[in-house]
């Protein structure tokens, strides 16, 4: 019984409401451009190129930094548990050798790329070809998009 009741005051209630309540959001004419251009502008991928301009950006400054030089430093210590001699006590053998129980090294290296033979710039090269070839990628990916809308 109060399922009857319920529909019979929404019954009331809608039927005393103005119409003007109950229609649907206006509808606005949306040409042609104008959907291209909104499609381009919300699509997900169309922030792919600053991320691709911004990569190939950093990847030239990496490879620009090949030409300086690398500074390398190295340290080695050895510690023996039993120190070896070699040699006798033997007066006619006079050879006697006595190692240290600890050793150490320390090394300070300096490499520095005089000529690469022209490699530097091939990689410099690929890069910008590698950038050109994503953005043509991000283009025939929108041009998808255009043809999606077209439906």
């Amino acid at each position: 019984m109060t399922y009857k009741l319920i529909q019979v005051l929404l019954a009331i209630v809608l039927g005393s409401m103005p119409l003007g309540y109950l229609h649907a959001q206006e509808l606005k004419e949306l040409d042609l451009v104008e959907a291209y251009r909104l499609a381009r502008m919300n699509y997900p991928l169309s922030e792919d190129r600053l991320v691709i301009e911004e990569i190939s950006e950093i990847n030239l400054q990496l490879l620009s930094k090949n030409r300086l030089p690398v500074l390398s430093i190295n340290a080695e210590g050895k510690l023996q548990s039993d120190n070896v001699q070699i040699g006798s006590n033997d007066p006619t053998f006079p050879i006697n050798v006595d190692a240290p129980l600890e050793t150490y090294k320390a090394y300070l290296g300096l490499n520095l790329d005089i000529y690469d033979g022209g490699l530097t710039s091939a990689q410099k090269n690929i890069e910008s070809a590698n950038k050109e070839v994503d953005q043509k990628a991000l283009k025939v990916k929108l041009r998808s998009l255009k043809e999606r809308i077209n439906l």
